[in-house]
């Protein structure tokens, strides 16, 4: 079970940076992972993982190899951080899972509330945080096709 933080850096070049069990994954599991944190907490089906995950090339057996990619990422991440059974899967979003743009969206959120109370100072410091996540980079950049990067 892992311990630690872990935060995706979705903005700008894909990192995974924190305390992690296992080296982090490449190729398709990699790509997993990016649509599992872009929609962050949200349970995704497999027949949606699958035709993203394989728009082109569809596997003889898509479920079978989209649980071996969820295997990766489990053995990276830690089991507890990749919840769901062959019917849907979500990266968990909770206070040691972080996203950077799950995090933007927060302080947009905060600040927005803060605004409402009338408290500025706050509001404008949460929203410049807010900012600085944004504008790290281009979302995405090695999925720059992907309609599931634009959600």
């Amino acid at each position: 079970m892992s311990t630690g933080s872990v935060r995706l850096r979705l903005i700008g070049r894909f990192r995974v940076e924190g305390v992690l069990e296992g080296p982090v994954p490449t190729g398709q599991a990699q790509r997993l992972l990016c649509i599992l944190a872009a929609h962050h907490g949200r349970f995704l089906p497999t027949a949606v993982l699958t035709d993203l995950l394989w728009r082109e090339r569809r596997p003889a057996e898509p479920a079978r190899n989209l649980a071996a990619l969820v295997s990766r990422l489990r053995r990276t991440l830690g089991r507890a951080r990749v919840e769901g059974d062959p019917r849907a899967y979500r990266l968990v979003r909770d206070d040691a899972t972080l996203v950077d743009v799950s995090e933007a969206l927060d302080l947009v959120v905060t600040a927005e509330r803060e605004l409402s109370r009338e408290l500025h100072a706050l509001a404008a410091m949460s929203a410049e945080v807010a900012e600085g996540l944004l504008t790290e980079g281009v979302p995405l950049p090695a999925e720059p096709d992907a309609d599931w990067a634009d959600e």
